[in-house]
């Protein structure tokens, strides 16, 4: 019980209901940064296919870079594959409460998962996709800069 106590207040959701939600502006600072790829999952009703893919199935790596401006660029094992302008708009489904991503190569609801584990390590996550339906939904991290 100890663990869960202490672990439990590390993690941030910062889509919550208790928490302001994330603005246009805010999810632009939030962005910003290197987000190494850990997992595909592809949700189709009615498919039985073991649909993840991870970096270790692939064999593999992918990254999103989010840079001033609006520029997000996509890595393939360390090319370059794609450099595009996206834009952050609220959904007209909810629009105080969910974001969506739109570019080229990436397009979807945002859900964030901002926080540190217990070793102090960052665990920021970043989930782009049409979460609840029939989509493709990828899952990144963020890399930590300067070994932190």
């Amino acid at each position: 019980m100890k663990t869960l106590l202490l672990f439990f207040p590390c993690l941030t959701t910062l889509q919550s209901p208790t928490q302001p939600p994330i603005t246009i502006p805010q999810s632009h600072l939030l962005l910003n940064g290197t987000w190494n790829w850990y997992r595909t999952y592809q949700d189709y009703d009615g498919d039985f296919l073991n649909r993840n893919e991870t970096p270790e199935l692939c064999n593999c790596t992918k990254k999103i870079v989010f840079r001033d401006h609006s520029i997000l660029e996509y890595y393939s094992n360390d090319t370059l594959i794609s450099s595009e302008n996206y834009t952050i708009e609220n959904s007209s489904m909810d629009p105080k409460d969910v974001l969506i991503l739109r570019s080229k190569e990436f397009s979807g609801f945002l859900k964030f998962s901002l926080g540190a584990s217990s070793t102090g390590a960052n665990s920021d996550s970043l989930g782009i996709g049409w979460f609840g339906s029939c989509a493709t939904l990828r899952y990144f991290t963020r890399e930590n800069v300067g070994g932190k």
